[in-house]
């Protein structure tokens, strides 16, 4: 998908071999990334993670002023601010996702709900699975803060009537991170885990992650 760009619903699109006329909404284009091992300043699997548990395995990139708006990227699907969802289809091209349940949602839980990562409020979170512990429901999450200038993704759990539990770190980035998306494996303690980092005001990456998890 090297090098296509597409006119996303909200964003106009200004191209040569294009008929279509701009207008005052930016332009918005998503293309594959060059091999992830060539990726500069990709967010850091920190020490802490297991060896193998996470895997960056996939790249694409979403540039324009549309950029800063995305908030989730899950098994092909960014969900942006104002709620909408589109597609990346095998062409290149971006649809509007219409139905719901969707592979990306908002934030599962606000900042007040989340626990606090060294003082910082939680920024977005994502619902990994639940659980029952006895007669507790425990449900987990991965979950992104801004702590000393950095942006952190962390997991963590939460049962009704408690506090949460404490952060685990799991990446760090220079860059920020907007949203966090999951979508679990069928039959394993495992799932892919979407990252958006924010690369400049017009360029966003939508990162994509193998994540083995037993402990969640």
């Amino acid at each position: 998908m090297t090098g296509i760009a597409i006119a996303v619903a909200g964003c106009s699109a200004s191209h040569a071999n294009s008929a279509i006329a701009a207008t005052a909404t930016p332009q918005c284009a998503v293309s594959a990334s060059a091999s992830v091992e060539t990726l500069e300043r990709p967010p850091t699997v920190l020490s802490a993670t297991s060896p193998g548990a996470l895997r960056l395995d996939r790249s694409h990139t979403l540039t324009g002023t549309c950029a800063r708006e995305a908030r989730s990227f899950e098994m092909g699907q960014i969900l942006f601010a104002d709620g909408s969802v589109k597609a990346i289809g095998e062409d290149g091209s971006l649809s509007t996702v219409g139905q719901r349940p969707t592979a990306v949602e908002p934030s599962a839980l606000s900042s007040q709900e989340g626990p606090r990562l060294e003082g910082a409020p939680l920024v977005y979170a994502a619902r990994v699975g639940a659980r029952r512990e006895g007669a507790r429901l425990v449900t987990s999450y991965v979950g992104v803060w801004t702590v000393g200038g950095k942006s952190v993704v962390a997991s963590f759990k939460s049962a009704a009537g408690e506090q949460p539990s404490t952060p685990q770190p799991l990446l760090e980035s220079q860059s920020p991170i907007l949203g966090v998306g999951y979508f679990p494996a069928a039959d394993a303690p495992s799932g892919q885990l979407g990252v958006v980092q924010q690369v400049s005001s017009d360029t966003a990456r939508l990162l994509n992650y193998q994540w083995f998890h037993p402990d969640l």
